[in-house]
């Protein structure tokens, strides 16, 4: 089946080197780039993917501990901030739930870190999803908000939002007093 797969990534780079990372979706390279110099990349990729579960994979290599140059406040990263299935928008939860796997680094760190959409240590990101793509992002979304209460027209002024609390909060006080006074 027919999947449009797009990719936002935010890009770190200091004054001699850009990062190096790959796009793949399960076994196959999708694009890579090499010192890469822009401060965003962004790419739609389309797949035809059989019917089951699949890997979207972001690796990121030949990062060195030299250079992020905490002086200068500069790193070498790649940061995903956006991935969409066929226009369809991953809820930031579902992208924080799943792990990246640092590769190759001289100093010892956890096995996988979740919770963590930048990546500055070499590596790779999997976000595993099932195909058709746009039920499993959808069911992603509805599994991961909280149920909250549609505000709709919710156009007023800072004065009039907190003339509104302090009536609310007044109520609330009130009712509180009240209530105290039939436990005496």
């Amino acid at each position: 089946m027919k999947e449009k797969i797009k990719i936002k990534l935010k890009i770190s780079q200091n004054n001699h080197k850009g990062p190096n990372f790959r796009v793949l979706c399960d076994d196959t390279v999708l694009d890579e780039c090499v010192n890469y110099k822009e401060d965003m990349y962004e790419n739609s990729f389309e797949l035809d993917l059989d019917k089951g579960k699949h890997q979207l994979v972001l690796e990121h290599f030949g990062k060195h501990p030299r250079d992020t140059d905490s002086v200068a406040k500069q790193d070498v990263a790649v940061q995903l901030v956006d991935l969409t299935f066929n226009g369809v928008k991953c809820d930031p939860v579902d992208l924080h739930e799943n792990y990246f796997y640092p590769t190759k680094w001289p100093y010892p760190l956890e096995l996988k870190m979740k919770n963590n959409l930048y990546f500055g240590y070499n590596g790779h990101y999997r976000y595993c999803f099932e195909t058709p793509s746009t039920g499993w992002v959808l069911g992603q979304k509805k599994k991961h908000q909280k149920q909250l209460s549609e505000i709709e027209d919710f156009q007023i002024s800072e004065d009039e939002f907190i003339s509104r609390l302090e009536t609310h909060i007044k109520k609330e006080s009130n009712l509180v007093l009240s209530q105290g006074n039939t436990d005496l």
